[in-house]
């Protein structure tokens, strides 16, 4: 793409899909972020503009491509712009958590209302695609970092707080201590 119509942004991107990756462009409204067009669920599909592949195992050529949203795992924005457009209703606190999201490890931060959980956040179901600011993904032959991850909900293995510390067990020897 040679240059993006007035009133419109590309963002340069990497999609992490169940079958792998593809790169390539994202061309969204200056007036969106990135997050709002994955959660638009009227559009079931996410084109991708100059798209190359990577060990998707398709024959598809290089080029303009459709990922239908529910095999994505994850999108990176690697564009200076990351997020899209920052307005800010709400105060919002980051939180540290990791994530297990199909065969990668995700680390990040999810913004959350002041002194929230978040994995209360996590659980609200209202939107498909939740925001990872300050990420990094390790998965198989990849390691990257990135301002900004797209994480869809339904590919959440498992999630960690990164900032609580772990409860204190008692040794077998202590319980039976006390109770001898």
């Amino acid at each position: 793409m040679d240059q993006a119509p007035i009133g419109w942004t590309e963002r340069t991107v990497r999609i992490e899909t169940l079958q792998g990756s593809i790169g390539g462009h994202l061309l969204i409204s200056q007036l969106r972020r990135t997050l709002d067009e994955l959660n638009m669920v009227a559009r079931a599909f996410l084109t991708v503009h100059s798209s190359v592949l990577d060990g998707t195992g398709w024959s598809f050529p290089d080029g303009e491509l459709s990922v239908n949203k529910n095999n994505i795992l994850f999108l990176a924005e690697l564009s200076e712009s990351a997020g899209g457009q920052k307005e800010k209703f709400v105060d919002f606190t980051p939180a540290q958590v990791r994530l297990r999201v199909g065969t990668f490890d995700i680390e990040g931060f999810v913004h959350v209302p002041p002194h929230a959980d978040p994995l209360q956040r996590l659980n609200q179901d209202a939107h498909l695609f939740i925001a990872v600011t300050s990420g990094s993904a390790v998965g198989p032959d990849t390691q990257f970092e990135t301002p900004f991850l797209a994480v869809r909900r339904s590919h959440i293995l498992a999630v960690q707080p990164k900032d609580r510390e772990a409860p204190e067990l008692a040794t077998v020897s202590e319980s039976s201590e006390t109770n001898g």
